[in-house]
């Protein structure tokens, strides 16, 4: 293996190495969606709560999913590498 898993603290990458891979599926996520649009079925000022049920939250119901495509939602970061979360 070769790089590090954290370059601040000199941690090389070996065979058990967990990547987040969150920002890869940024493409396959928005080709999906605009597949969807294409059909009919979602458009981009639909509103996110409307279409999926994610339980009790804080996020606006008015965000939309071109919001959420351009990162303009204000929804911050779930991720946390820095305190060792684990995917």
């Amino acid at each position: 293996m070769c790089g590090y898993s954290h370059i601040g603290h000199k941690v090389e990458n070996n065979m058990r190495t967990r990547f987040d891979t969150a920002s890869i599926t940024k493409l396959f996520t928005a080709v999906s969606i605009f597949q969807l649009i294409e059909k009919k079925l979602l458009q981009l000022n639909d509103k996110v709560l409307d279409i999926i049920d994610i339980g009790k939250t804080t996020i606006s119901r008015e965000i939309t999913i071109y919001q959420l495509l351009t990162h303009t939602s204000g929804i911050g970061d779930d991720a946390d590498e820095e305190t060792g979360e684990t995917y």
